[in-house]
Parts: C-alpha cells; structure tokens; sequence
C-alpha cells in the first residue's frame, strides 16, 4: 500500500510517531520544520499539522487526548511539552524530571506513561498519574538513559542504560521501586551496542531490547536474559536525535 507521506515531507523526516488509544489518529513529530502531524490512518488525506517550538525527539499519547512530546533545542525553557490533541495547542513542562532530553513512553491505553530523562548528571525516571497531570520522580545519579519502556498493565518500567555491547535495563514497579537488573550470562554476552525500541511483551512477563545485530529477550521478573534472535542485518545504533516507532 502507498505509505503516509504528507505533501512536502520525505519518509526520512520522521522521528517517532504512535497511535492514539482508539486508534484514531495517526501521531507523528518530524524536524525541518519542526512539526506534529496528527493523521486519520483511514483517510490519509484528512491529516491536521501544527508547528512545534524546537525539534522533537519522540512523542507519547495518553488517554487524556495529550500528546507528550520531547524536545531539544538551544535554549529550552523545558525539555517536554504537553500537546493537546483536540486544539493542537502545547505547554511546557519542567516537571518530568530534567530538563535536558530523554524519552517518553505509554500503555497501549494511554492511561499509564514513563519518562526517562538525562539532565547532565542528574537523570532520573518519572511516572505520569494521569488523574492530577502530574510527575513522580526518582533520580539515578551518573546515568545515561538513552531508552524506557513500560509493560501493558503500566507496573512495569525498563529504563535503558547503554553499553559498548549490550544493554543494562532497570526494572522499575509503577512506583519507582527497584524491582531489578536486566543480566546477561557469562556465556551469552552481546556482541554489538544497543539500538533503540525496548519493549514489553503483552504479558508483562518478557522485556525485549534490540541491539544492533540481535534482539534481545529477558525474563521481566528476575532479569536473566531468556533467548536471542539474531537479525539478518545491523539495526540502526543509538545516535542524536535517536529515533524510534
């Protein structure tokens, strides 16, 4: 079928893009322009835009028909915006965590999301509550968080440290509690860095990480890597701006 190019674009524009819970709309951030492009997958042609302050990174959709975009640019009064989908208008919040860059991450519902964010050296993970708007924040020292993930139910977060080879995952509860670390074995070590999309299995129970020649599969309740795929060519590396589907 004919891809979802809106007039002006290319295909490599395209930084993240996600579906709203009902599976509506079609939500994708591109740079030059910096731009939120909001699309009926059914009707192609019936797409809406709006201009963004800097160039995102990725974006999130909750059920609160909010957009939760991360940005970066020269000067950033926040690394994050919230983007209301029904007047495509945004704020800016600083209340994620940091205000560098970092990640967004949401249920299949919406109604549960993750940040992982890198503020110099002060990175940290917050959960969204949907109910009052708001951030609870764990900070983790001396980390680089280049991804997150969290499971269907929303108990279950993943915030990505990258390695040379490889990928450390902190499993994190819904309440930022330690639950624990994703390990390779002695015998099963990676061979290559890490690529970007970390996710949960539907079940919760299996976290998957790609790295650039194999995919990665981890028992999410005791972090023990369970199998690897190996993929028939190299998966783009983490780079700036990393992008992501």
């Amino acid at each position: 079928e004919n891809p979802i190019i809106p007039p002006g674009v290319t295909r490599t524009s395209f930084l993240s893009m996600t579906l709203t819970p009902d599976v509506s709309r079609l939500i994708a951030v591109r740079t030059g322009p910096d731009t939120l492009i909001s699309v009926n997958p059914d009707e192609p042609p019936q797409l809406v835009t709006a201009s963004l302050p800097y160039e995102p990174l990725n974006v999130a959709v909750t059920s609160t028909g909010k957009a939760f975009i991360m940005v970066t640019g020269d000067v950033l009064p926040s690394g994050a915006i919230e983007f209301d989908l029904a007047t495509m208008t945004y704020t800016f919040r600083n209340d994620n965590g940091g205000n560098l860059v970092g990640r967004f991450a949401a249920t299949p519902d919406g109604n549960e999301m993750a940040v992982a964010v890198v503020d110099g050296e002060s990175s940290s993970v917050s959960v969204w509550n949907r109910s009052n708007d708001s951030f609870l924040s764990q900070s983790f020292p001396g980390i680089f968080w280049s991804d997150i993930a969290i499971s269907s139910d929303g108990t279950k977060i993943a915030a990505i440290w990258p390695g040379t080879f490889g990928a450390i995952a902190y499993i994190l509860d819904e309440q930022l509690h330690w639950l624990d670390t994703a390990v390779y074995p002695d015998l099963g070590y990676p061979n290559a860095p890490e690529s970007v999309g970390a996710s949960f299995s539907p079940s919760g129970n299996t976290l998957i990480i790609p790295t650039q020649d194999s995919t990665e599969f981890f028992d999410a309740n005791t972090g023990h890597l369970k199998d690897r795929l190996m993929t028939p060519e190299y998966l783009p590396g983490i780079a700036a701006p990393t992008t992501s589907s």
